[in-house]
């Protein structure tokens, strides 16, 4: 898709750069093909083009993560395949998300992204939800920081791992506020989107034609294909109120394909981040869907036995699992927490958590059972600690507040659907880390930030449209005083 100069470009890169680039990855590859399979050195290939390519456009190497991303887990077959057979089942160099494909994207985006972000000297930290989300990282890395003299090199690295997941959500906020400045180019992007849940869309329907249930699509289960289902709902239903013509058919069939699909993953958190968003949407755009929505959900579990069936007892099997972990938990944390030398050394341990990626082992240590801990708020308090969680939950509601003015004070049709769209997506959100764990899961949190991102965009365009009309109606009042005729009244966008 050609965005061209509808986005900004990228920095400008000297020859003495593209030199040392060319060079390094001439060495690199030469000594991959020497000491990898054909099919690893090929992929490696295409890495290089993608990070000249991001180099030198930002927003075509955006666009192209926006694209890859969703199908990026399939590399998990290839990884297993090539691990030895003794590999243990609970090393975290088999990890989800330790895919060397997708630690490869992300590196390249915390790399060439950040460098592009400090380089242009982008407030990233005015961003809203900015500071807070720095300030959360700032005190993920202080824990991991702290675990260095109590765990095992292994573990540095898997807590590393997971603390850069969510350092990359934050350069892709960044960077999808700045580098797309015009509707034309927000709407590509949402066009990618589109375009990115072909494939696991088919999959999905492949694997419901055979009846291979719970459906995952081309995800690494069939939680993260709902989370990944719940983001594009929300993004083309609300397309779908804003377009006319071949865009308003395009959002509304995959609307349905969407909502056909996110009943056979059997998600329940995600149905519910589904209603969610149908009735945000209801109450703040199309009143209709308040009478329809519990409607259609008494159809759906009265026609459809599998939803019937996952309803029939919510509080029960997963959930009642849930409710052990977050009951054993807690107390497991507050004894790795303390601290012999003294209640100051407790109360800083406390405030900064344990480190990204620590809580599986609180989990296992206190349940018994390798597990997460099925809810964003108390795995952020564990990991990342008091501190951490203040500045996560005030994250949210910054970005929450900011989507709706921006919404508010939006004329442009299309472009406040986005806006709606981001106010639905993160209540739907904050709505499953509830009872699930979604926050820096790459494979989701690329497009919800790249969403939020786009709503900071909007903002600005909305501001300067805004003061563009309000300087016009100023010197038309000018003009008008001269002649003693009663000034035009100020147009400000509401």
């Amino acid at each position: 898709m050609r965005v061209g100069n509808e986005v900004a470009r990228g920095a400008p890169s000297s020859a003495g750069w593209l030199i040392l680039l060319v060079t390094l990855s001439g060495v690199a590859l030469a000594l991959l093909a020497s000491s990898v399979p054909a099919s690893l050195a090929v992929a490696a290939v295409v890495g290089m083009i993608f990070l000249v390519v991001f180099v030198q456009r930002p927003d075509l190497g955006l666009l192209f993560v926006v694209f890859i991303r969703s199908c990026t887990d399939l590399s998990f077959a290839f990884v297993n395949r090539a691990a030895p057979a003794s590999a243990a089942a609970g090393s975290t160099s088999v990890a989800v998300g330790s895919s060397p494909f997708n630690v490869g994207l992300v590196l390249t985006v915390i790399f060439v992204g950040g460098v592009f972000v400090l380089s242009r000297g982008i407030p990233f930290l005015s961003l809203p939800g900015g500071t807070a989300f720095a300030l959360l990282l700032l005190s993920g890395l202080m824990g991991l920081l702290r675990a260095v003299g109590v765990a095992h090199s292994e573990s540095l690295v898997y807590g590393m791992n997971q603390w850069l997941r969510p350092v990359s959500a934050l350069v892709i906020y960044a960077l999808a506020a700045h580098v797309f400045r015009t509707p034309k180019a927000i709407q590509g992007v949402i066009d990618v989107i589109a375009a990115a849940f072909v494939i696991p869309a088919l999959f999905g329907f492949y694997q419901l034609l055979r009846r291979n249930l719970p459906i995952n699509g081309t995800f690494v289960d069939q939680n993260a294909f709902a989370v990944f289902l719940v983001l594009i709902f929300s993004i083309f239903l609300c397309q779908a109120l804003a377009q006319s013509g071949t865009r308003k058919l395009l959002a509304l069939s995959i609307v349905g394909c969407s909502a056909v699909l996110l009943a056979a993953t059997y998600a329940r958190t995600s149905w519910v981040a589904a209603v969610v968003i149908l009735m945000v949407v209801g109450a703040l755009r199309k009143h209709v869907f308040l009478v329809l929505v519990p409607l259609a959900v008494v159809i759906a579990v009265g026609m459809v036995p599998s939803i019937a069936n996952r309803l029939a007892n919510p509080f029960e099997g997963s959930f009642a699992d849930r409710v052990g972990i977050w009951q054993t938990t807690g107390p497991v944390w507050m004894s790795a927490t303390q601290d012999e030398a003294g209640a100051v050394s407790t109360g800083i341990n406390r405030l900064i958590g344990t480190g990204p990626g620590s809580i599986g082992g609180l989990v296992l240590s206190g349940h018994g059972i390798a597990n997460m801990e099925h809810n964003d708020y108390l795995a952020v308090l564990y990991e990342y600690g008091m501190l951490g969680v203040v500045a996560y939950v005030l994250m949210y509601l910054t970005i929450l507040v900011s989507e709706y003015r921006t919404w508010r004070r939006c004329t442009d049709e299309r472009m406040a659907s986005i806006a709606l769209n981001a106010i639905a997506a993160t209540l739907g959100l904050m709505t499953m880390s509830l009872t699930d764990n979604i926050f820096g899961l790459t494979q989701n949190q690329i497009y919800f930030w790249t969403l939020v991102g786009l709503t900071v965009a909007i903002s600005r365009l909305s501001a300067r449209a805004g003061g563009s009309k309000t300087a016009s109606a100023e010197s038309q009042n000018l003009a008008l005083a001269r002649t003693g005729r009663r000034p035009v009244r100020e147009f400000l966008p509401t």
